[in-house]
């Protein structure tokens, strides 16, 4: 694992059909990841997109449906056979970018930013070189095919932030329509309200008239009648 993880577990796996219609993705794994520090703790969710057979990559964002420990989180993984050894090692690029909450320590957000991307290619170089020389020593290593320059590019993550953006103004114009729906419904049930109280008074006010007028008839009866 990962230094500084405490706990890395898959919540969601969703299996995909590799097409051109979806970039050929793969895979979407959810996971739910806790880093430990001394007395503090974070927890986030990454959604991860594997397009591993086709663009030899894997990019992650926040999943922004679940809060996170941070504030935005995207970054990508990609691999190549190396130029100079394409049968014994591969190149691997890692990117990421972190946003913090401004409660989170200034040791957090360094280790994040600065000490984790170390970290991180570190652990990745010293297991898959060690499953290498396994695979080679039980015989099931599998030479990798050479690459030109035109073949295919990673499929990088996302803008930062901008997936977080999408699912704000989402969430933003729901609730607005919602607001909308709701002030609609109250507009109509005050004009029904007023509708009914607005019958009402030209019923008492008909029912006063007709009472009147039936009591001056039986005035004017009254006097022809003395």
């Amino acid at each position: 694992m990962v230094p500084k993880t405490v706990e890395a577990k898959n919540y969601k796996v969703i299996p995909h059909n590799p097409t051109k219609a979806n970039n050929f993705l793969e895979k979407e794994i959810y996971t739910r990841m806790k880093v430990g520090f001394p007395m503090l703790k974070l927890e986030f969710f990454i959604r991860h997109f594997i397009y591993i057979q086709h663009h030899k990559s894997l990019t992650w964002t926040l999943d922004y449906t679940k809060e996170s420990d941070f504030d935005d989180s995207c970054g990508y993984w990609y691999c190549i056979p190396h130029p100079d050894d394409p049968e014994e090692r591969t190149r691997l690029y890692y990117s990421v970018q972190v946003g913090m909450f401004d409660w989170v320590p200034n040791f957090v957000v360094d280790f994040m930013s600065k000490k984790a991307l170390t970290d991180a290619t570190a652990w990745v170089k010293k297991f898959s070189e060690e499953k290498w020389a396994k695979a080679k020593k039980d015989g099931t290593a599998k030479p990798k095919q050479s690459e030109t320059k035109k073949d295919r590019k990673p499929i990088f993550a996302l803008p930062f932030g901008k997936r977080k953006r999408e699912e704000q103004e989402r969430l933003a114009r729901e609730a607005a329509e919602k607001l909308a729906l709701e002030q609609q419904a109250e507009a109509d049930k005050r004009k029904r309200l007023i509708s009914i109280r607005a019958g009402w008074r030209r019923y008492v006010l008909v029912s006063v008239v007709i009472v009147l007028a039936a009591y001056n008839v039986i005035m004017f009866l009254e006097e022809k009648a003395q």
